[in-house]
Order: structure tokens, then C-alpha cells, then sequence
């Protein structure tokens, strides 16, 4: 007899097991939507939402359940709790990411779990390495992230790592070191912020300029962080730089610093 839909005793998805290690998993082509997906649920932008797909396929591949679609062989990974990752019927392609609720709004964990795995992504050992006592792993810069009243996009990151630490690139093992540092600041640049819309350049307490707008963001309601700039009068302020990351129509530093 042919199971209805409607029937709450049927299920689309069984328990099956694993059809790839958690490295096959870390290694797996992902859409480009998945990381889209990750940032409208958890609103992180996307500076966030990449770096962390692939450490938490490898985490969740390891301890999640992994179950299979009755009908068309789909496979999907979940920890239970949270977060759900769904493959193609073949397991080589990740296709979409879900999640019922943040995972800092997650009412079955209440606080990061210790993680061993280290730093993003894993099996980077180059230095500099997270100073101890760093949430480095992926839960923790997601949950950090999620919390933060900002988000960053990704030239901010990679600006604030260049003038801040001297980082050429934000890699592997730069970018939970960069991310933290930005967190740490965020707080205080947002109470500087005047809620106005508009581009706004704000002084964190290094002396780095922030510019954040509030125009909304792809898939956020929160005001971003477009760029950083070096404190007034460093030679690292080029104006190619204000070019290549103002909002066209918007004012330069240099016609902000005039006005001032």
C-alpha cells in the first residue's frame, strides 16, 4: 500500500550512514547560495559566512546524523539542534544550508562547546595562532557574529587585518584573529555611531576610521561596515582605496576630512 504524505507516521528522511569522512566532507563543492543561506539565517554577512561552512562540515560530518531522502537520495547532515546541510543525491555537491533559528538562539546548546579542531580552517598551523581562551572555532565567531549590532563586509576585514596588523592577506590563519579584534571594537564604534542614515566615518580606539551605512546590507537589517581606513595622516591612506569601496554619489575621506 502506497504511504500518504499526510500520514505523520511516514517519513522522507531516514538514518543512513555516513557517505563521506569529515575531510571528504570539509573538501565537498558547495553552491554559492549555501553561503547566502547561512548568512539570511544568522545574519553575519558575507566576511563571516564562507570562512565557517567548511569547518563546520568537517565538525558536524564527525558527530551530526546523516540521513537520506526516501524518494529522490538526497542526503543531509544535521547536529540536531541547529544546523542542517543538504547534499545531492551523489553526496559530491552541498546544495542548501537551514536552520530553524540562530545558533545563539539555540535552545538545546547554551554555550559553545569546546572545540579541538582549532582555528579556520582546520589544519592550518601557520602562526599567528589564537591567543588561549580565544573562541576561534566556528560556534564560536557564528555566535559572536550573530550577537554583534554591525556586520562587516569583506573589505572591512581585510582592511582593519592590513592596518590594524600588518596582515597582507586574510587567510587561514589570520581571519579568526582579524574577526575578534574587529569584535572587540565593534561595540564601542557603534556607540559612537550617530543612527543617521546615510555613510558615516567613525574613530575606533586604536585611531582606525570605520564607515558604516545604513542602507541595508544583502540579507541584513543591520548597518555594515563597508571599509577601514588607516588614522588621518598615515601614508597607507590612498585615495584608490576610498574609489574602490565608497557607495557611488557618497563623499571621499578626503572631502570628509576637508569638511571637518
Amino acid at each position: 500500500m502506497k504511504r500518504s504524505k499526510r500520514n505523520p507516521c511516514y517519513t522522507r528522511w531516514e538514518l543512513t550512514g555516513a557517505p563521506m569522512t569529515p575531510q571528504q566532507a570539509f573538501n565537498t563543492l558547495i553552491r554559492g547560495r549555501v553561503a547566502h543561506e547561512l548568512n539570511t539565517v544568522h545574519d553575519v554577512q558575507l566576511a563571516v559566512a564562507p570562512r565557517l561552512l567548511r569547518p563546520m562540515l568537517y565538525d558536524l560530518a564527525a558527530t551530526g546524523l546523516w540521513e537520506r531522502h526516501a524518494k529522490h537520495g538526497y542526503y543531509r547532515l544535521t547536529d540536531n539542534q541547529c544546523h542542517t546541510f543538504q547534499w545531492d543525491s551523489t553526496g559530491t555537491v552541498l546544495e542548501h544550508y537551514k536552520a530553524d533559528h540562530p545558533d545563539d538562539q539555540c535552545p538545546q546548546v547554551t554555550d559553545p562547546p569546546h572545540e579541538t579542531r582549532a582555528f579556520l580552517p582546520h589544519f592550518d598551523t601557520r602562526p599567528p595562532l589564537p591567543e588561549p581562551g580565544t573562541p576561534h572555532g566556528w560556534r564560536g565567531i557564528l555566535r559572536r557574529a550573530a550577537s554583534l549590532p554591525l556586520t562587516f563586509l569583506p573589505t572591512a576585514v581585510t582592511f582593519y587585518g592590513r592596518y590594524h596588523f600588518g596582515y597582507q592577506d586574510i587567510g587561514a590563519a589570520t581571519f579568526a584573529h582579524t574577526f575578534h579584534a574587529m569584535a572587540d571594537e565593534a561595540q564601542t564604534v557603534y556607540g559612537r555611531w550617530e543612527t543617521t542614515p546615510g555613510h558615516h566615518f567613525v574613530k575606533d580606539r586604536s585611531g582606525l576610521i570605520w564607515t558604516i551605512t545604513t542602507a541595508p546590507s544583502e540579507h541584513s537589517a543591520k548597518p555594515a561596515v563597508t571599509s577601514i581606513y588607516p588614522p588621518r595622516g598615515a601614508l597607507t591612506d590612498h585615495p584608490e582605496h576610498q574609489r574602490a569601496t565608497r557607495a557611488p554619489g557618497s563623499s571621499t575621506l578626503a572631502t570628509h576630512r576637508r569638511l571637518a
